[in-house]
């Protein structure tokens, strides 16, 4: 069931308590981060809790599912083309939010054909640059 972004916080929060389950004995100081897509990344937005390190959102839907600034850090990536939240959408929202940063994933449109494994790569490196 579709709960609009905001119900399915619960289940974000739900897959960090699995995680934690899963792993009795993961040390305090190991990072957990939370990254979306669209709506997923919208979703890793509104959700808050205290073991969420960071957010990565890739390509997501600002000005049809606002989102409060978040606590953590944050890389927004979006797209060059994006039909949904293009690039002069996004920085200007992205810019009130105190530890966020934004990088644009050129020639790529919302659904970024082509453009995943160097998206992936991204997120990954500034992840790894957080927590090294």
């Amino acid at each position: 069931e579709h709960g609009s972004g905001i119900a399915e916080t619960a289940d974000v929060v739900a897959a960090l308590d699995a995680l934690d389950a899963l792993a009795v004995s993961r040390a305090d100081d190991v990072p957990l981060f939370v990254v979306g897509y669209s709506f997923g990344a919208a979703v890793a937005l509104r959700t808050v809790d205290p073991r969420i390190r960071a957010v990565v959102a890739i390509a997501p839907p600002l000005p049809t599912m606002p989102v409060d600034p978040p606590s953590v850090p944050v890389l927004v990536l979006t797209p060059r083309h994006d039909q949904y939240c293009p690039p002069d959408v996004a920085e200007p929202i992205v810019a009130t939010w105190p530890d966020a940063e934004i990088d644009i994933v050129e020639s790529a449109d919302h659904f970024l054909v082509g453009h995943t494994t160097a998206v992936a790569r991204h997120a990954v490196a500034w992840l790894s640059s957080l927590h090294s």
